[in-house]
């Protein structure tokens, strides 16, 4: 389904040391959304015969499992170490998240030291009290509290199979790009058919009140919890129905007609549609972060080494990061995200006109004491 409507799979990342290996992926990985899921059984039982721990980052599927038209957690398909973004579909406080553990592979006792590293010594117990009630929550009554999510998106889905030519994304993908399941309580549409990029539907939806979980250049995802009515369902559909042009709102849901060519920001769209190769590392990380740097205009960036971490959201992916080349194509890539209406995270001015590099002495310096 184009850049956002496209998963990428596994996701997999394997890390070697001496002593260690992990796996470290995602659960549901679709580039600007988060409906489809992994094979998640599969990579554990491949990683677990070879000695290789599996984490998984399943900030989006804290309700996974818990209801029986929900596809199966990562824990319980045998992950070893799962994070869970608790608060995005479940009833705790934003910023609460939980990590579970299971099996013989991952030391309690080390994850427990590396966590004193990381965290606080002062905890918000606001936050570790919501996490506690929505785990009651959850326990005393999972089905009756996912039901209504479950509910509540499939109406969506039948209310935006009625506007013309809107595309939702559904099964069809199951079996492709490494997708294994849809999670029904996320629905993501196509925005072609509106003649309008997934930022600008974004924009025109909050106004009549309506937030997505996410929006991308071609798409738009939205996302069902505990809270949500049959009544936001049908809310979402007819405001949906409500941006569509003129000449498309008057066709008949059964016309054979085809999709036309958005025109909204098409040449930004099209050029933040592609992300640019990967950048080259001239720097370690570590040294990129202590260099001295200087800020310069964005037609005199290129070729320069960065200083900052320059990510479009979504995918969420750096195009960038300090100690790298930062190249025209990068440049280019970020400035027609910032234009087609996405955002970039990371850059001292927002709205890349100039770009933090390292000094070329210090540059120079670091590689002639290699």
């Amino acid at each position: 389904m184009g850049e956002e409507g496209a998963a990428d799979g596994a996701g997999v990342v394997v890390e070697e040391g001496a002593a260690d290996r992990a796996n470290v992926m995602g659960a549901e990985e679709v580039r600007g959304s988060c409906d489809a899921c992994s094979d998640v059984q599969k990579i554990a039982a491949f990683c677990h015969a070879e000695d290789i721990t599996v984490l998984v980052d399943e900030a989006h599927g804290a309700h996974l499992g818990l209801h029986p038209e929900l596809p199966a957690s990562a824990l319980q398909q045998g992950a070893d170490v799962v994070i869970q973004s608790t608060h995005k579909v479940l009833s705790s406080m934003t910023q609460s998240a939980m990590l579970h553990l299971q099996g013989p592979r991952v030391s309690p006792e080390r994850i427990a030291r590396s966590l004193q590293v990381l965290q606080s010594s002062s905890p918000s117990y606001v936050l570790m009290a919501s996490l506690d009630a929505a785990r009651v929550q959850v326990h005393a009554d999972s089905s009756t509290f996912l039901e209504q999510a479950v509910r509540a998106a499939a109406e969506a889905r039948q209310q935006l199979a009625l506007v013309p030519g809107l595309r939702v994304l559904g099964s069809e993908v199951v079996g492709s790009f490494g997708v294994t399941d849809i999670d029904p309580t996320r629905v993501t549409i196509s925005t072609e058919a509106l003649e309008l990029t997934g930022y600008e539907v974004d924009d025109a939806l909050e106004e009549l009140g309506i937030a997505a979980e996410i929006a991308g250049l071609h798409c738009i995802t939205f996302a069902f919890s505990g809270g949500s009515t049959l009544e936001d369902a049908r809310a979402l559909g007819a405001a949906v129905h409500s941006l569509l042009p003129p000449r498309k709102a008057a066709r008949s849901t059964g016309s054979d007609w085809s999709l036309e060519t958005k025109t909204t920001s098409d040449a930004a769209a099209t050029a933040a549609a592609a992300p640019p190769p990967l950048a080259q590392q001239v720097l370690p990380p570590r040294e990129a972060f202590f260099a001295p740097t200087e800020r310069v205009p964005a037609e005199q960036a290129s070729g320069r080494v960065a200083a900052e971490l320059l990510c479009s959201y979504p995918p969420g992916i750096p195009a960038v990061a300090p100690g790298e080349e930062l190249t025209a194509a990068v440049i280019l890539y970020l400035q027609n995200v910032l234009q087609a209406g996405g955002r970039v995270s990371g850059a001292t001015d927002a709205s890349l006109a100039t770009f933090e590099v390292i000094l070329r002495k210090c540059v120079h310096d670091a590689k002639a004491q290699r």
